[in-house]
């Protein structure tokens, strides 16, 4: 597929409000493909949840006919118990040609029995290398035009836990939306201190 003139949209399950639910995160996504293809000319549906979800495949048929579109949706595990979100009916079973979607989720998730039912590829994660959890750090940070120094990067390194590629995300998720360098590298210490992916969840959430 030629990404150079596609579309990626790439979404952390709780880390906002918005992306807690399906209708809201449907909302999100569908502002994005409007941004990146203004010829599409439909409204968007407004406070309609029931509405947004049953034109979600719509929308993915519309962006489809513009470019490729990769959606990546980490963590699904994170999200709320409303709409039913964890049974994944709101993804459509049957996707556009050149439409291609990416989730992460822990194993014990029930959204993982439903994509495996649907025989999605199921790929487990290794654990990172110290070498691909430095490139990880840079590569994540710079698509948003920030890094860290060299000592907040060994902090992260140093961490066991940010060998779990999902833990090592949504960890750097919250790194990029923190606004004050000054006191970055005690935000980030509050993160580190999570020793399991659940509670680095619970903190997010807070």
């Amino acid at each position: 597929m030629d990404w150079e003139h596609g579309l990626v949209v790439v979404r952390y399950i709780g880390a906002t409000s918005s992306s807690s639910t399906p209708s809201l995160l449907i909302r999100s996504i569908m502002q994005e493909i409007q941004s990146k293809y203004p010829t599409i000319d439909r409204a968007i549906p407004e406070n309609d949840s029931q509405k947004l979800l049953a034109e979600f495949e719509d929308w993915l048929e519309l962006a489809a006919q513009e470019g490729p579109l990769l959606l990546v949706l980490d963590g699904i595990n994170q999200f709320s118990e409303l709409e039913r979100a964890k049974e994944m009916s709101w993804l459509p079973t049957c996707l556009p040609t050149n439409v291609r979607v990416i989730l992460s989720t822990l194993t014990d998730c029930p959204s993982c029995a439903v994509m495996a039912k649907r025989n999605a590829t199921i790929i487990p994660f290794l654990e990172l290398e110290q070498a691909e959890c430095r490139t990880l750090i840079v590569d994540f940070l710079g698509r948003y035009g920030k890094l860290l120094d060299a000592t907040q990067t060994e902090m992260v390194i140093d961490c066991e836990r940010t060998r779990n590629p999902l833990f090592a995300s949504t960890f750097l998720n919250e790194v990029r939306v923190f606004g004050s360098f000054e006191d970055l590298t005690a935000h980030m210490g509050k993160y580190l201190e999570a020793t399991t992916l659940e509670e680095l969840f619970g903190k997010v959430k807070n």
